[in-house]
């Protein structure tokens, strides 16, 4: 979006719901902020609302004691099971190829649950 505003005519990264609001405000050191609620927030500027956003995907955890790592989430939402199983079976020496074939399609049904893209 273009912001302007007296002294300041920039293309920046604001929501679209923010480029016209009296509560935006732009300084050399905190940049694009906004200042609704500021005697909630002080000096901890609220940032903007970037409701629109959304991450790729959300980190899965297994229950304890099994571990997870970050590689076994990305394996999970890109739908490659034999990734899945290798990692879940060099992370978790011990465990059978059933349990992590389990443990994908836990994964799997609760990403389908999340965002059934």
């Amino acid at each position: 979006m273009l912001y302007e505003d007296g002294f300041i005519s920039a293309k920046v990264a604001v929501p679209r719901k923010c480029v016209s609001c009296v509560h935006l405000q732009v300084d050399n050191v905190h940049g694009f902020h906004c200042l609704k609620d500021a005697d909630k927030w002080g000096h901890f500027h609220r940032g903007l609302d970037w409701g629109s956003w959304r991450p790729d995907h959300v980190y899965l955890q297994l229950a304890p004691p099994k571990v997870t790592t970050k590689a076994l989430s990305d394996h999970a939402f890109t739908g490659n099971q034999l990734a899945f199983i290798k990692e879940h079976r060099r992370i978790n020496p011990g465990l059978s190829i059933r349990e992590a074939k389990s443990d994908y399609e836990h994964f799997r049904r609760v990403i389908e649950q999340i965002d059934p893209r």
